[in-house]
C-alpha cells in the first residue's frame, strides 16, 4: 500500500518517514490520487488540503490524514465532514501515528481522543445516563461497569472517569475492555452508538 507524506516542514516529514518506515512512505510534491493514503502537514498545506477535499468529494482518491501542531475539536468536525479520513496532532506518539495510518488504510476514520469524547457528548446531550434496560448485554454488567458507562455517555475521558470514581486510569481501561467484550464492540464510539440504538 502506497503511503505519501506532504507538506513543507521537512523535519516533520522526516520524522513521519522514520516512524512509518514499514510502509516505505515517499514525500510527495503534490496531492494526487496515486497513493492509498497521504499524511499531510495541515499547518503548511492547508490550502492544498482543502482544495483536494473539495475537488475529490465523490471520487475514489487517496485518503487524507491531516495533522497539525494544535488540533481542535471544531476543526476536526469540519474536516471529517469534508471527507478527511484522519485528523490529529503532528507530533503524536509513534504508536498513535501508526495506529492512525493502519486505521485509515483499513477504510476507517481516525481522530484524536478528545474529538471522540466531544462527539460522544454531542450524541448524548439529551440522555447522558446509562440505559436502565436489563435487556441485552446491560444485564450482564456489574454496577461499577454501569457507572463507567454513565460517565462515558457524558463524554468524559478515562482520566475524568478515574477522578470521578476515585480509581486509576488503568482500572478504568480494564473495566472498559470488559464492557467492550461483553457488548461485542471495538471501542468507545461503537459502544455509544449501540447504546443509542437500544
Amino acid at each position: 500500500m502506497k503511503v505519501e507524506l506532504f507538506g513543507t516542514d521537512l523535519a516533520l516529514l522526516d520524522r513521519w518517514e522514520k516512524i512509518l518506515s514499514d510502509y516505505n512512505p515517499s514525500i510527495a510534491d503534490a496531492l494526487n490520487c496515486d497513493a492509498k493514503a497521504v499524511i499531510v502537514d495541515f499547518d503548511t498545506a492547508k490550502r492544498e488540503s482543502l482544495e483536494y477535499l473539495r475537488d475529490h468529494q465523490n471520487g475514489n482518491c487517496a485518503s487524507l490524514i491531516l495533522l497539525q501542531s494544535a488540533p481542535s475539536v471544531g476543526l476536526a468536525k469540519r474536516l471529517i465532514a469534508l471527507g478527511a479520513k484522519g485528523y490529529g496532532n503532528s507530533y503524536m506518539q509513534t504508536v498513535h501515528l501508526k495506529s492512525c495510518v493502519e486505521t485509515v488504510l483499513s477504510g476507517n476514520i481516525w481522530v484524536f481522543p478528545e474529538f471522540v469524547y466531544s462527539l460522544i457528548g454531542d450524541i448524548n446531550r439529551d440522555s447522558p445516563s446509562a440505559p436502565k434496560s436489563e435487556s441485552g448485554f446491560i444485564g450482564n454488567l456489574t454496577e461499577r461497569e454501569r457507572e463507567i458507562i454513565a460517565y462515558l455517555l457524558k463524554g468524559n475521558s478515562n482520566a475524568q472517569i478515574a477522578d470521578a470514581m476515585n480509581i486509576t486510569v488503568r482500572t478504568v481501561k480494564a473495566h472498559l475492555g470488559k464492557i467492550y467484550e461483553k457488548a461485542g464492540v471495538c471501542g468507545r464510539m461503537d459502544l455509544v452508538l449501540m447504546l443509542k440504538a437500544e
